[in-house]
């Protein structure tokens, strides 16, 4: 009689839980800084229990015996997903500067304007763009443009005997004619 018991509670429990498979690179999004978003969502959720899967670690469960509750939890974690997707645009080194200075402050603004936020690579290569697809995609566009039109190049070794055709000619110098 009392494992027919725990059996039936046990299925009850199960079919109060749903699971969320989502990719292990989301998971510390959902969860939020110092668990803020999973908490948001718990309040949300009027007691719904909502963690990790220790076993399957791309999928978030959510216990609730309330359908409406898990429905809503579900809808949630799907937008913050979709709200958190990432793209990249190859960047130059060099260029890193000019994009992140005064120069890039439009282009930065628009990116932001889109909801996007941006950032750098760890090694200096790419641009990282989050935010939803069709976001990113059009954010994508406007750094691709502002990179075209602002290409920098280093000039890694300048003759000494060309240095004064670049910078000393006055308004024959190349710098000058450049800048014209």
């Amino acid at each position: 009689r009392a494992k027919s018991l725990v059996t039936k509670k046990v299925k009850e429990f199960e079919s109060n839980v749903i699971s969320i498979d989502v990719s292990e690179e989301m998971i510390p999004t959902i969860i939020g800084k110092g668990g803020a978003t999973i908490n948001d969502l718990r309040k949300e959720g009027k007691g719904a229990l909502i963690e990790t899967d220790e076993r399957n670690k791309g999928a978030i469960k959510v216990y609730s015996s309330d359908v409406t509750t898990r429905d809503t939890i579900r809808q949630k974690v799907e937008q913050i997903i979709a709200e958190n997707q990432t793209g990249t645009v190859p960047i130059e080194k060099i260029s890193i500067g000019y994009l992140l200075g005064d120069p890039g402050k439009d282009v930065r603004k628009a990116c932001s304007e889109l909801g996007c936020t941006l950032n750098v690579n760890n090694d200096d290569t790419k641009l990282v763009i989050r935010g939803t697809n069709e976001k990113i995609e059009q954010a994508s566009e406007l750094l691709k443009d502002f990179l075209a039109k602002n290409y920098v190049a280093e000039l890694d070794d300048i003759d000494s005997g060309d240095e004064p055709l670049l910078f000393k000619g006055g308004s024959d110098s190349v710098l000058h004619k450049a800048e014209a």
